[in-house]
């Protein structure tokens, strides 16, 4: 039991390695391929994170108490995300200040400590960051739900089962409200999130329960793998379902046309997903590459985004430095400060943009690595606030040049 749990770790970590991937392409798009196609990323990606989040709740947080779990979360998650949103408030006003973009909000209480639990486009920088908060709050959640049901204590297949067909109504109620326009406001954002992937969290913890096991006794999953993507090929076929993606930041459906969609997605790409980890399971329990990321994954879903708004920086200090070019021909300003998504082409076609995945998904787990070096709290965290002070200082050092390329560009 102790290899099958080891190798498991291993098999979680290359599926959310994999997965974060998955979601830096999505958000820009470097790779066209033909899996996306079938499964799309932002039908089933995050619901598929929160999936693997109620397997891994499922092991280890019902053996703490209600408060001391609910403190642990705080310290370890909830005051980290804080922090690092307060930091990219402070970077978004002064890349604002020198025009270096023309998104963001100002920092308020609101910006700070409430618009990070809704659609988290408050500053731009860290847009991916709404996961890790709305992650937070399900987890909360879930420590209450499963705690309350002592009647049925001992009947625990029966209360999961229970919680499982309750968690799914709930579920399809959102997504079905959310695909109605006049549902999707700010106000609801966070109630229609919330319920509509709190099924996912409860579904995964059916699965270490009652699933896992079992699976892990399979022999061969790699025929997993071939029969759901299969089975997903031939629904699309067979409905001849449109390009199909809900949004879950927004939690907005309107693209949608079965109602079967994302369920279906879901569950055929979570199959896909274990079969391979599995399939690939006495290589993973070898990888030093996973050993070296596996601690710091969380980290991509911080700082992603921002890794390759500072790419984009650097490659426009370099021809403040040399030639002077034209700008508009490899480097648009202008499509840079509205977008916080933007990254250039490095050629005349977008596969050598593959070094925005590979920067956004290194950098990161780099900076994380060496950070995490030091045990003490306090020395990380001065370690984070010395890095944000460069930042700062490099963006004010080169935004005089930038304000004055962007007013002759007007």
């Amino acid at each position: 039991m102790s290899e099958t749990k080891k190798a498991m770790n291993y098999e979680l970590l290359f599926m959310q390695a994999v997965g974060l991937l998955g979601v830096i392409n999505a958000h820009y798009m470097c790779i066209e391929s033909y899996i996306h196609n079938i499964f799309n990323y932002y039908t089933w990606l995050m619901a598929f994170f929160i999936f693997l989040s109620g397997l891994l709740f499922a092991r280890k947080a019902l053996r703490q108490g209600l408060f001391p779990y609910f403190l642990h979360k705080c310290k370890t998650q909830l005051i980290p995300a804080l922090f690092v949103n307060l930091c990219y408030g402070i970077i978004t006003t002064v890349m604002r200040h020198y025009m270096f973009i023309s998104y963001g909000t100002k920092l308020s209480f609101r910006s700070i400590f409430i618009a990070p639990f809704l659609n988290n486009d408050q500053f731009g920088a860290n847009l991916a960051q709404w996961y890790i908060f709305q992650l937070f709050l399900i987890e909360i959640i879930a420590n209450l739900v499963y705690r309350i049901p002592k009647i049925f204590s001992r009947k625990p297949f029966l209360t999961d089962c229970i919680l499982l067909a309750v968690s799914f109504a709930l579920s399809y109620y959102s997504f079905s409200l959310c695909r109605k326009p006049y549902y999707r406001s700010q106000e609801l954002t966070l109630l229609l999130r919330t319920g509509y992937m709190f099924f996912f969290f409860v579904l995964g913890v059916f699965y270490e329960r009652y699933i896992r096991e079992r699976f892990e006794k399979w022999k061969t999953p790699v025929i997993g793998c071939f029969l759901t993507f299969i089975t997903q090929v031939l629904v699309m076929t067979a409905t001849n379902w449109p390009e199909t993606v809900i949004f879950l930041p927004e939690m907005n459906a309107s693209k949608i046309q079965h109602d079967f969609v994302p369920y279906f997605t879901f569950l055929t790409a979570a199959v896909f997903m274990l079969c391979l980890a599995r399939t690939l399971s006495p290589v993973l329990e070898n990888s030093k590459t996973l050993r070296f990321i596996g601690p710091n994954l969380r980290y991509v879903f911080y700082h992603h985004q921002f890794s390759v708004i500072f790419v984009n920086l650097i490659w426009f200090i370099f021809w403040l430095a040399g030639s002077r070019a034209d700008p508009i021909s490899w480097f648009n300003p202008i499509s840079f400060r509205r977008h916080p998504w933007y990254c250039f082409p490095l050629t005349t076609n977008d596969y050598p943009k593959v070094l925005y995945i590979i920067i956004a998904f290194l950098a990161p787990i780099l900076i994380g690595k060496y950070i995490n070096k030091s045990s003490k709290p306090w020395v990380r965290t001065l370690q984070w606030i010395i890095l944000v002070l460069l930042i700062l200082a490099s963006i004010t050092f080169f935004g005089r040049q930038y304000q004055d390329v962007i007013r002759n560009i007007k």
